[in-house]
């Protein structure tokens, strides 16, 4: 192993010394072409690190939008439920109010029946007693015809019982 690593150190100094002595070797026009050549390639790699960058910016603005475009859309489906929520409430509401009303006036017809069929029983009760006092007057005008009197007060009472 120690071998193998002075090989491996005299490989290296052997190497450094080439490189020493081509750099001494070069042309001054040699050395132009080098540097040249040398910026050039940090050129390119400025470049395509500036890429790199502006390709990372982008792609982080696109994640962005998109998630800020999801949240809205998350918003937006949030909202209509809730509409949608609030006018099936609503609705609801309305039903049960439809409903109340039809059952009060329901209620209100039965009772309006009641107190027309009550109104009609009197009235028939009313005209039945007139009758019977008509029929009661005019069996004791029969029987007693001489007492006009009596019959003009049974008509003007009848009178007053129809008209009133």
């Amino acid at each position: 192993k120690a071998e193998q690593e002075k090989q491996e150190a005299a490989q290296k100094a052997e190497k450094q010394q080439a490189d020493l002595k081509r750099q001494q070797e070069m042309t001054p026009e040699m050395k132009e072409g080098l540097a040249k050549k040398k910026a050039d390639v940090a050129a390119a790699l400025a470049e395509k690190k500036k890429a790199l960058l502006e390709k990372a910016e982008a792609e982080r603005k696109a994640k962005e939008e998109k998630k800020a475009a999801v949240k809205i859309q998350k918003e937006k489906q949030k909202k209509a439920i809730q509409e949608r929520e609030k006018k099936a409430a609503e609705d609801a509401k309305l039903q049960r109010e439809a409903e109340e009303i039809r059952k009060q006036e329901e209620l209100e017809k039965a009772r309006q029946a009641k107190r027309d069929y009550t109104a009609k029983r009197k009235e028939e009760e009313r005209q039945r007693k007139l009758e019977e006092e008509r029929q009661k007057a005019a069996a004791e005008v029969a029987v007693e015809p001489q007492h006009l009197e009596q019959a003009l007060k049974l008509q003007q009472l009848h009178d007053q019982l129809a008209a009133g």
